[in-house]
């Protein structure tokens, strides 16, 4: 069972290396968790909480964008296996999204802005070497 019960969070990652953010309680959360496989772990916690976002990528590079607050969000996170950092903001701040891809090759999808949105974009994390 996840440590924190909640509803509306974001999932990403894989069965043997799962994450979880953000959802709903009887507030917005920032919970982090982390799955081996076996049991759930507390992660870092998110830098907005906020449910209805979306997800992508993996427990070590994961990537969450959009959700709810007091109002829809733009906000889109980073995540390197221990903590969140501020991604690039989306274009259409919008809750109850889809998310998918990779940290630095993600898509995320509809939603609803208070009505239902088809906007699609794409994200590309930008990385000096």
């Amino acid at each position: 069972n996840l440590l924190t019960a909640r509803s509306y969070l974001a999932g990403a990652g894989t069965q043997n290396a799962g994450l979880c953010m953000g959802g709903y309680t009887d507030s917005y959360s920032k919970a982090t968790e982390e799955y081996n496989g076996t049991s759930w772990s507390s992660g870092g916690n998110l830098i907005t909480a906020r449910y209805g976002l979306a997800g992508a990528g993996t427990q070590t590079a994961g990537l969450c964008m959009g959700g709810y607050t007091d109002s829809y969000s733009k906000a889109t996170e980073e995540y390197n296996g221990t903590s969140w950092s501020s991604g690039g903001n989306l274009i259409t701040a919008r809750g109850s999204l889809a998310g998918a891809g990779t940290q630095t090759a993600g898509l995320c999808m509809g939603g609803t802005t208070g009505s239902n949105s088809a906007a699609t974009e794409e994200y590309t994390k930008w990385s000096r070497l």
